[in-house]
């Protein structure tokens, strides 16, 4: 393997524009892109891009790598080295934003000079092979006319999914938009619709249900990536009780919850998603609607957040309470047979088998 050396000789910077039609009124009249060029020593060049989302960032972004570049000069082509250095300097800024962006410009340049060093697509060089993988056709336009024939366009040109942008004031909107969609792309061709971090997580909830009927593949981004706490969601709706769980046990929970449900009960399912924080306002919301709470844990009950969680929504939400219990595994070390850890573990069945014992009891 060669080993080349960086002599970064400052990104060549260009935006082009590129009008998409909006119902809204806003136009997106240009993509601003920095264009990063890595020159070594050898001659060889590796390039990568990146999309700074509003011209107001075009500027910043290209100093930035520009000052990056500056940095790595004369350093061996090693990516892991690159960037464990540039990690170090932006340590206390964080790697957010702007300057997580602009070194992920130098990865994939020094990557791809990598690459080019040995003679390889960089797939290879990697380890993996070269394969035909899914990909779809992402769509700019929102209005429904202009939207309709690019997602024809894209079919015809190969792509079996498209992806549109939605996030209208109006809800209805966003369901003709992707009606539109799917007229033009037909049965065969996944839809995808993209929110772009706009909507509330109430808001997110309300329109994800309006949209359950149109046979959408994913829901990408609808609400703010860094809203931690507000990414626990209500993954299934309910009347009768709240089943809150993290990790496994949500699509153990989802399945338990179809097998209730085809004997008249109808548990809501929360996706807690993590732990510390842990969204308890969430869980008081749905308890409010179903007064009962059940915790399904996938460890023991001693020490474990399953009895956190019960004891902050009793502290808060009392009044909203009828019930609350706990499935968790055993108080006994996790077996080390895998059969015997799967019958250790809390599943689907054992869910639903908790929730009708414990309602049969109730209603008897």
């Amino acid at each position: 393997m060669n080993s080349e050396t960086c002599a970064l000789d400052g990104p060549r910077v260009s935006a082009y524009g590129s009008k998409v039609d909006s119902i809204t009124g806003a136009e997106i009249r240009s993509a601003p892109l920095v264009l990063v060029d890595l020159l070594t020593e050898e001659g060889i060049t590796g390039r990568s891009y990146a999309f700074c989302v509003t011209p107001i960032a075009l500027a910043p972004m290209a100093r930035l790598v520009s000052n990056l570049g500056s940095l790595i000069e004369g350093d061996a082509v090693a990516p892991l080295e690159i960037e464990e250095k540039l990690q170090g300097r932006f340590r206390l800024l964080g790697p957010q934003g702007l300057t997580s962006m602009a070194m992920a410009t130098i990865d994939v340049a020094a990557w791809d000079a990598l690459a080019k060093a040995n003679g390889l697509p960089l797939v290879e060089l990697l380890g993996g092979v070269k394969k035909k993988v899914p990909a779809y056709g992402s769509l700019r336009a929102m209005g429904i006319e202009s939207v309709a024939e690019e997602a024809r366009e894209a079919v015809r040109s190969g792509f079996g999914a498209v992806k549109v942008r939605i996030g209208h004031p109006d809800v209805r909107a966003d369901v003709e938009v992707a009606r539109a969609v799917r007229s033009a792309i037909g049965e065969g061709v996944d839809l995808m619709v993209d929110y772009n971090q706009v909507l509330s997580v109430p808001e997110a909830v309300s329109r994800a249900r309006v949209l359950d009927g149109e046979g959408l593949y994913w829901i990408e981004e609808p609400t703010r990536a860094d809203d931690f706490a507000g990414h626990a969601r209500i993954a299934r709706d309910g009347g009768d009780l709240t089943i809150a769980t993290v990790g496994k046990g949500v699509p153990d929970a989802l399945a338990a919850a179809e097998q209730l449900a085809a004997h008249g009960v109808e548990p809501e399912v929360v996706d807690l998603r993590t732990l510390r924080p842990l969204d308890v306002e969430t869980v008081l919301e749905s308890v409010s609607r179903t007064n009962r709470l059940l915790a399904v844990e996938e460890g023991p009950r001693t020490g474990g957040w399953a009895t956190g969680l019960l004891g902050a929504v009793a502290e808060a939400g009392l009044h909203d309470l009828d019930d609350a219990w706990i499935v968790a595994t055993d108080e006994t070390p996790v077996p080390y047979s895998p059969a015997l850890e799967d019958a250790f573990l809390p599943d689907a069945a054992k869910i639903a088998a908790a929730v009708e014992a414990r309602l049969g009891a109730l209603r008897g």
